[in-house]
């Protein structure tokens, strides 16, 4: 029983997937326990998924990430690269989302990102240039998307704004559908210890997060994505940081973890 119940959600999942199949995903797991909401306050190589502008700084680092998506079958894996590149900062990554249990369904998204601070204004900017690939029982198909982000602080205050598949083309034509539009408006606030951030996503979902140090190797983290509860943890030790989240959602619950190393 349980099994076939799993099975109807994953097919109905693959049949609704013409809405969601190159969706701008979350990747960061920093993020994910905090809501989702970082277009403001991240930095570095998951700045490829939150918003492009953070990749201004770039160190190289390198990040990894697993997840176990509503325990259904779904999976989703991700190798990232950042670094130093024309007076900015690059990142490259690699990201699938996998079901191979009762159905076969894989997205492959290949993505290059670039940030950099603007010599005009006191702000950041970036884009990400992104191709997916989607191979399933119900055919093929891909996009190549355009997403765009710019950043800024006065003080303790952060402000970020990304848009997210602003321009998209795909084959078939149709598929474009499935590869929704997304725009995020956030602020940070940094205090002592603490950040504290928001969100609103196409002017209509709240998204909340915060995340408290407990000395300089350990952070906890909390959000809430459109009403569902978010939870994580952050442990850092010299080049390393381990990062955990856990998502409640409407599908399920979501494990993920991630691996970062600064060189």
């Amino acid at each position: 029983m349980r099994k076939a119940l799993f099975l109807l959600i994953a097919i109905a999942l693959a049949l609704g997937a013409e809405a969601a199949d190159f969706e701008h995903r979350q990747i960061g797991i920093r993020s994910q326990a905090m809501g989702g909401a970082l277009v403001a306050g991240d930095g570095g190589v998951s700045s490829i998924y939150t918003n492009p502008a953070g990749l201004a700084d770039a160190k190289r680092e390198f990040f990894m990430t697993y997840s176990d998506l509503f325990g259904i079958g779904f999976t989703q894996s991700n190798f990232a690269y950042s670094g130093p590149l024309w007076g900015g900062g690059a990142g490259f990554a690699f990201e699938q989302v996998t079901n191979l249990e009762d159905l076969f369904y894989q997205v492959t998204t290949l993505q290059f990102a670039y940030g950099r601070k603007s010599s005009l204004l006191p702000l950041d900017y970036g884009f990400t240039l992104r191709r997916a690939a989607l191979n399933s029982d119900a055919g093929t198909a891909s996009a190549l998307c355009l997403d765009f982000g710019v950043s800024g602080k006065k003080g303790n205050l952060k402000w970020g704004l990304g848009a997210f598949n602003a321009f998209a083309v795909a084959s078939p034509v149709r598929k474009v559908n499935s590869a929704p539009r997304e725009v995020k408006l956030g602020l940070a606030w940094e205090l002592p210890g603490t950040l504290v951030t928001g969100e609103l996503v196409n002017a209509k979902e709240l998204n909340l997060g915060i995340e408290r140090r407990l000395g300089q190797n350990l952070a906890v983290r909390a959000g809430l994505k459109d009403g569902a509860p978010s939870f994580g943890l952050g442990l850092h030790s010299g080049s390393w940081q381990i990062d955990y989240c856990f998502e409640l959602g409407s599908l399920g619950s979501t494990n993920a973890l991630g691996l970062t190393r600064q060189f």
